[in-house]
């Protein structure tokens, strides 16, 4: 009898250990949980899931904002990150190349289809990872079309002209891209301002309150941001996080005398469990080799953060 309730306690508590662990995996999955807040757990979550470490995958689209290779090489030094990131062009990326990778970071690629858009947007809603940096996407393909002011239900305005390159439609269809990053794109600084230097200094940057974000956990406070960056403003009615702001203490008028306001969202994130995140400046400018400070914080844990 002894025996048989044993036997009978130990079927249970597997079978308990067994739910506890699915629930752990889904949770971490969906990024409701992160791995790193129950000890030893992301390994053996990569484990499960990828047979060995998470897998990195930088695209490039040969146009635009960012620096691929320098990306590539400062994930990989020894001495911070230490990952060892794969490459593709974008042109050559299906949705069944990207789901073999757990972060995928999007660079260099201002000019993309809609097509390319829904893509990574079905690879985030399938469990993956999506870094978008600078201007990628902000250039419509041909025979692609913006969706205007005037053909979205939700603005009630008769104006015809586009939203942002990031709100497309595809035949009778709305495709939200700005909505999936939470940000809608309005231009590059150095386009509405004359950039005389090769990296103007352009204002103070400012991390969210708590400043304990796992994109930015250990970075300083009040540090500058030198060089070009994308202008975007923040979707207000879309469930994100502001990790990191300019502070461009002062309005910026542009040439044409627009007022774009005095702040400018740099690192954003969206999504279910912030799996999706923007960055204004791609990673790697902030450890380039001409500047004289570098924020090797911001390139690690843009890995780690969304690691994890």
């Amino acid at each position: 009898m002894d025996y048989r309730q044993t036997t009978k306690d130990l079927f249970h508590l597997v079978v308990l250990v067994g739910l506890v662990l699915g629930l752990l995996y889904l949770l971490t999955w969906t990024g409701v949980l992160r791995c790193a807040a129950v000890p030893g757990w992301c390994d053996a979550y990569w484990l499960i899931t990828r047979g060995g470490p998470p897998r990195v995958l930088i695209i490039d689209g040969g146009q635009g904002m960012g620096d691929p290779d320098l990306l590539r090489q400062a994930l990989g030094d020894p001495q911070h990150a230490g990952v060892q990131a794969a490459m593709s062009r974008l042109d050559l990326v299906n949705l069944g190349n990207i789901k073999r990778y757990d972060l995928v970071i999007v660079e260099r690629s201002r000019t993309m289809s809609t097509g390319k858009l829904k893509m990574f947007m079905e690879y985030v809603n399938s469990g993956g990872r999506l870094v978008w940096t600078g201007d990628a996407g902000t250039q419509i393909a041909p025979g692609d079309a913006l969706l205007l002011e005037s053909e979205d239900p939700d603005l009630n305005s008769t104006n015809p002209v586009p939203i942002n390159p990031w709100r497309r439609k595809e035949y009778d269809r709305i495709v939200a891209f700005d909505q999936f990053l939470s940000v809608g794109y309005v231009a590059r600084f150095c386009e509405v301002k004359a950039c005389s230097q090769t990296r103007p200094w352009q204002g103070i940057l400012r991390l969210d309150q708590e400043r304990d974000h796992p994109l930015v956990y250990g970075l300083r406070e009040g540090l500058v941001l030198r060089g070009d960056y994308a202008i975007v403003r923040p979707i207000d009615d879309v469930p994100s996080t502001r990790v990191l702001t300019l502070d461009w203490e002062g309005n910026l008028i542009t040439q044409d005398n627009r007022n774009l306001g005095n702040s400018f969202p740099m690192i954003q994130t969206g999504g279910v469990g912030d799996r999706v995140v923007y960055y204004a400046v791609p990673p790697e400018q902030f450890v380039a080799p001409d500047l004289p400070e570098k924020y090797w914080t911001i390139v690690e844990q843009m890995y780690f953060g969304m690691i994890k």
